[in-house]
């Protein structure tokens, strides 16, 4: 597929450390898919580790989600910053990323353990809790489905800076 170069150069962001910094502290991601020439988005919690350059999720087992990443697995995903409304400039701050890649269901029950060691070391204030009861129900570690994306492209754009 042809790549297309960012319109407005003077929103480029290609900071490293900033994008790293974003991905380890934004909580949400859009992800976007097709399955015959049907598209469809859906929104989940993630964790990003940086040296493999990959995204993680859970979600249910079953669903369209599944289905369609099952049949398709590339995918497009977008993770933003909201860093708020700049007041009597009708614009928005921001920093966004959008990240292209392929899905791969895990079925690896050690995979599937780690996937889920970096959502929930990213997402709860007290992991070890989480961790300990996740360490002995093997069955809640193999009902749940996990996701990871492995990033090949990525590009950010980021609006004004907030006003002081």
């Amino acid at each position: 597929m042809k790549r297309y170069h960012l319109r407005r150069s003077d929103k480029e962001w290609n900071d490293h450390d900033e994008i790293e910094q974003v991905l380890a502290s934004v909580r949400i991601m859009t992800v976007a898919c097709c399955l015959e020439n049907e598209p469809y988005l859906f929104t989940v919690d993630f964790a990003w580790e940086p040296q493999a350059r990959q995204l993680w999720f859970h979600c249910a087992a079953e669903g369209r989600k599944m289905d369609i990443i099952k049949a398709n697995p590339r995918v497009c995903v977008t993770v933003v910053e909201d860093r708020g409304y700049v007041e009597g400039e009708c614009d928005h701050a921001y920093r966004s990323l959008i990240l292209e890649g392929q899905a791969h269901i895990v079925t690896d029950l050690a995979e599937k353990r780690r996937g889920l060691e970096l959502l929930v070391r990213k997402h709860e204030r007290q992991p070890e809790t989480v961790l300990g009861r996740l360490a002995g129900d093997e069955e809640a570690v193999r009902n749940v489905a996990i996701v990871r994306i492995t990033v090949d492209a990525m590009s950010g754009k980021q609006g004004p800076k907030e006003k002081q």
